[in-house]
């Protein structure tokens, strides 16, 4: 249904974004980083939407993703309509862009017909139609029922928690209550519970028709009997023959031929612990992390040089046991990974129908409920629908889209006749904040006719942005994805002062902490984290005491401890 440009052509890199003379057509993407003007470059286009094309506020769409933002851009975009107005009718006062914008129309009679159109923008701005993408989805569906299918009086329900726990309690019963009890005690050890898949579920989301990988048969129940019947055998034999090799088994384990590192004064230590292990009349399933010392194995692979391992049938025993045990937790762990699949499925089905039987809708239902009434048969009457309310759309924040968002966007305004620009980060995107997705911005940047560029950061340390320049440029795919291209940032301040003085000295912009790891083998994340972490702290601390005694400063501003303890805070 989606409708195809002409020759499907590649876009075309534009380079750095002309806010002033940009062409007004076709769909646009602008990659901007934090700083560079996101903002001011849609304020700007909206003006010139209203002048040079003629539109009324209500044909111009701006979709953000706050309330705050959508605040932001409305106040924004009222004030820039003000100025310019003002510079119009003669005022000499105004920024460059406003400046530029009133030296395109010398004539009078084209400063006449700006004038009219900045005046009726501002009259009519109470019908503007800057929303967030949840208040503009609902007001679609609400505006146009009937092509939708949308009931008129559906609820709108801030949290869908109440109905996603009658589901995920219905899934728990349907699944754990009858379940092998190897299963529900490892999936228990796990930490899985009703809680924990209602968390799970409130992370995932998911729609009836999408694909689900991997892509899973159904666990092999059988064969994890088989397994459990034999681990059971093994551990009873290994019990029954465990007090007479006993002091044998300690003798051996303190061969000069281990290394006493890991066996050596431990071999007491690791009787006890199996003397526990065994103690009870069904030892556990999965041995701990003890008992790998006494496989022949771990036992031949810890020699001294030139030397032979101790051996004994006991030691294939405990071998056996933890092959054993190794299949069984792979077999558990899939059923765990497909249990959480079919959860996903479970969710895609019977959520949508809960919330249709009580007549309710979540925020999120409203980006599904529009997209699937756009694509469904019949759904070109709600496309012809929108296109005809809105001639222009601009859509901020655009590297916090996701696949659903994005498909709305590209069905309605990706086609000849309309003005669509998407302006965002690709860098942002990666870390899928509001749940975001990487892919369906890459799919944008490869579907719209031009893309362009913000580089000037008008908010950064021109000495922090040169160093950023010099970490990322210098790499190639520094983002992985080559899509994702890293374009030197300029300052847009010739005289920034805003600089970090700590007892009069400047602070440098940037400082790369080296953290060394253990022989050739990178730091865990579970050994870095901390490290990392205390090395920050450290740094903040230092800021903190700075600022208690009135010595740090950014520009001409002192900064007091308590500036700093709430940017720990969030």
């Amino acid at each position: 249904m989606m409708e195809e440009r002409a020759g499907d052509k590649k876009p075309c890199f534009q380079g750095e974004f002309d806010t002033l003379n940009a062409p007004l057509a076709g769909a646009n993407l602008i990659e901007a980083g934090a700083g560079t003007g996101k903002t001011y470059a849609i304020t700007g286009l909206y003006v010139r939407l209203l002048i040079e094309a003629g539109f009324l506020v209500k044909d111009i769409l701006v979709v953000t993703y706050t309330v705050a933002a959508t605040n932001e851009l409305t106040d924004r975009i009222r004030k820039v309509i003000s100025e310019a107005l003002r510079v119009f009718k003669g005022d000499a006062g105004a920024d460059g862009f406003i400046a530029g914008l009133s030296r395109k129309f010398p004539e009078a009679g084209e400063r006449a017909t700006a004038i009219e159109r900045l005046t009726r923008a501002l009259t009519d701005f109470d019908e503007s139609a800057i929303y967030t993408i949840h208040s503009f989805c609902r007001r679609v569906l609400q505006e146009n029922a009937f092509e939708s299918g949308e009931l008129f009086d559906t609820e709108l329900i801030t949290d869908d928690l109440e109905i996603r726990e009658e589901v995920v309690d219905d899934f728990w019963r349907r699944n754990f209550y009858s379940t092998s009890p190897e299963f529900a005690a490892y999936a228990l050890n796990r930490k899985i519970d009703p809680r924990s898949l209602l968390r799970f579920s409130r992370n995932s989301h998911i729609s009836a028709g999408q694909r689900i990988l991997p892509e899973m048969e159904p666990p092999d129940q059988e064969r994890q009997r088989r397994i459990v019947a034999e681990l059971k055998g093994k551990l009873a034999e290994l019990r029954g023959r465990w007090p007479a090799f006993r002091g044998e088994g300690a003798s051996l384990l303190s061969d000069p031929a281990l290394k006493k590192n890991i066996y050596g004064a431990r071999v007491a230590a690791l009787i006890a612990a199996m003397d526990i292990f065994l103690a009870v009349e069904a030892p556990p399933l999965f041995p701990g992390d003890f008992f790998k010392k006494f496989s022949s194995a771990y036992i031949a692979s810890s020699l001294r040089k030139d030397t032979t391992p101790p051996q004994h049938p006991v030691f294939e025993l405990c071998q056996q046991i933890l092959s054993l045990s190794g299949q069984l937790q792979e077999i558990l762990e899939g059923r765990l990974i497909y249990i959480e699949r079919e959860l996903m499925l479970t969710l895609a089905q019977e959520l949508p129908l809960k919330k249709q039987a009580r007549n309710v809708q979540y925020f999120d239902d409203l980006l599904l409920r529009l997209r699937q009434a756009l694509f469904r048969k019949g759904g070109e009457n709600l496309t012809a629908a929108i296109r005809k309310r809105y001639k222009a759309a601009l859509i901020d924040e655009f590297q916090d889209t996701d696949p659903v968002q994005y498909a709305i966007f590209a069905e309605v305004f990706r086609t000849p006749g309309n003005v669509l620009f998407l302006i965002g980060d690709p860098k942002q995107a990666i870390y899928s904040f509001r749940g975001a997705d990487i892919f369906a911005y890459l799919a944008a940047g490869r579907e719209v006719d031009s893309v362009y560029t913000l580089t000037a950061n008008w908010r950064s340390d021109p000495v922090l942005i040169k160093a950023v320049n010099t970490l990322f440029s210098g790499r190639k795919a520094p983002f992985v994805f080559p899509e994702i291209v890293y374009r030197d940032a300029s300052s847009g301040r010739d005289n920034f002062t805003d600089k970090l003085m700590i007892n009069g000295t400047c602070e440098p912009r940037m400082k790369c902490w080296f953290i060394d790891g253990e022989g050739e083998k990178p730091l865990s994340r579970g050994i870095a984290r901390p490290r990392i972490a205390k090395a920050l702290a450290a740094g903040i601390e230092r800021l903190i005491v700075s600022g208690r005694g009135g010595n740090a400063t950014i520009g001409k501003r002192v900064v007091q401890a308590g500036d700093i303890a709430i940017l720990v805070r969030t």
